[in-house]
């Protein structure tokens, strides 16, 4: 079999199937890369199963693992298997949506032994205080910066779960905010720190307005530009530097979620952490346990071959 092989006569008799595949994808939010991606892959596994005389939607568990015997003599990575996997477990979902099969075939099946990047220059808790109280705060620009700082220090929302805020998902009087889920997170209901509850009180009732008030525009999001666009990506580039500028160790805006997540698993339980975090998998977060790393760096210092 050769996966980079397709059959022409079958994609056009199957243009209708993947376009509707395609459809689920897009009311899950994936980007229009990703799905032509995706689909392409469902179209790799539907080439297989042709040349085993097999039908897509009847194949069962045991020729899931014989598709991945076949993409593992290949040469495939089981990085690039488990990308595989990962569609194929979407495609039946979408199948189960649609109720031509009962259930899903691909559940439970991964490759081991995948290498992920642990986190590292972990940042302490009084590392991170201390970025957020010296954050300079002068003028408009100032005061918004640094609440949105105070969101990812407090809340340990990344760039784009701070772009997405809307006004009605910060609730003061309750303390709360709450974070809209995607594909890739799922959504929940966090509490404010008492040290950034001031700053977003003074920033969504003075700042805020006066932002919008100057440069005559309106939006529904939560943290808005001083310049005429609606995006925030040189705000949060701008961000960055100043931070960096008194925090050398600062690598990237990553880091900082990777520090949040590491301190509150040293305060939380592993599955409160993977709430508060919005994971979807309990072993995203079990990456960030510091006592994972700690163990790696000793077991380092007491048996690499070079010490």
């Amino acid at each position: 079999m050769n996966l980079h092989r397709f059959i022409p006569i079958w994609q056009k008799k199957q243009k209708h199937k993947m376009n509707t595949f395609a459809t689920y994808l897009q009311d899950k939010n994936y980007s229009t890369s990703t799905i032509s991606t995706y689909c392409k892959y469902v179209d790799l596994l539907t080439v297989w199963a042709l040349e085993q005389n097999l039908v897509l939607h009847e194949l069962r568990y045991k020729n899931i693992l014989s598709f991945v015997r076949e993409c593992t003599l290949q040469g495939k990575s089981k990085k690039h298997i488990n990308q595989y996997l990962t569609v194929i477990r979407l495609y039946w979902n979408y199948l189960v949506a649609q109720g031509k099969v009962k259930d899903n075939i691909a559940n439970g099946i991964f490759l081991k032994g995948v290498t992920r990047r642990l986190p590292h220059d972990i940042l302490s808790e009084k590392e991170l205080e201390e970025m957020y109280e010296k954050y300079p705060q002068q003028g408009m620009q100032g005061k918004r910066n640094k609440a949105i700082l105070g969101l990812m220090i407090f809340q340990g929302l990344d760039s784009g779960e701070i772009k997405k805020l809307e006004m009605n998902h910060l609730r003061l009087h309750e303390g709360e905010i709450d974070i809209v889920g995607d594909r890739r997170s799922n959504a929940r209901k966090l509490p404010l720190h008492g040290k950034q509850i001031l700053q977003l009180h003074e920033y969504i009732n003075k700042v805020r307005p006066l932002i919008l008030a100057f440069h005559e525009k309106e939006s529904p999001y939560l943290m808005v530009s001083t310049g005429k666009s609606v995006h925030l990506q040189n705000t949060i580039d701008y961000l960055f530097r100043q931070v960096k500028s008194y925090t050398p160790k600062l690598k990237s805006l990553h880091q900082i979620k990777a520090s949040v997540l590491s301190c509150w698993l040293k305060q939380f339980n592993l599955r409160e952490v993977q709430y508060k975090a919005g994971h979807r998998y309990v072993s995203s977060t079990e990456r960030y346990q510091q006592n994972n790393i700690d163990d790696l760096k000793n077991e380092v210092r007491n048996f690499h071959p070079l010490k």
